[in-house]
């Protein structure tokens, strides 16, 4: 995350005490211009803290808030700068527990931008990406004007990787 000009975090579980253990990397990518989203399960579903929206809001961070539709369980960090990226695949969710003390499994995949398996991790964040958002504006329209808004409930970007 050191410098990635591009990061993209999915975590169907996010909690205040997870996003703690990365707040000075999530500071410094905001501070040097990188696009950094977030993606989680709703709060009602006690998946997501409402504490940890409203930090994320405050650094600048983009959330994208899975709210119907589906259940987000997928778990990848994908960073890329320039030509390079790479993708932490696997279990823990952006919790104290998938930090630290829960037993967790994930593979590391680092390559060149464009290449076969950077192919199908961004086919793959695309396609959520797009089912994210619409999951996210499908509750939008239901809960009408008043509703909570959450960090950059409004982005128009249709994907997490473009610049």
């Amino acid at each position: 995350m050191v410098d990635a000009e591009i990061i993209v975090m999915c975590s169907g579980h996010l909690k205040f005490n997870g996003i703690t253990h990365i707040k000075d990397e999530l500071h410094a990518a905001a501070a040097r211009g990188a696009k950094v989203t977030v993606y989680s399960n709703e709060y009602m579903t006690r998946d997501t803290e409402p504490k940890a929206t409203t930090a994320l809001a405050e650094w600048g961070i983009e959330h994208i808030v899975v709210r119907s539709g589906f259940y987000l369980h997928t778990k990848i960090y994908y960073f890329q700068t320039r030509d390079k990226f790479s993708a932490l695949i696997g279990s823990a969710n952006i919790t104290s527990g998938g930090f630290e003390t829960n037993e967790e499994m994930s593979v590391l995949i680092k390559g060149i931008v464009g290449d076969p398996q950077h192919s199908q991790i961004i086919a793959h964040l695309e396609d959520l990406d797009l089912r994210c958002r619409q999951a996210q504006a499908v509750s939008r329209k239901r809960k009408g004007p008043g509703r909570t808004r959450h960090a950059k409930d409004n982005a128009t970007d249709q994907s997490p990787t473009k610049s």
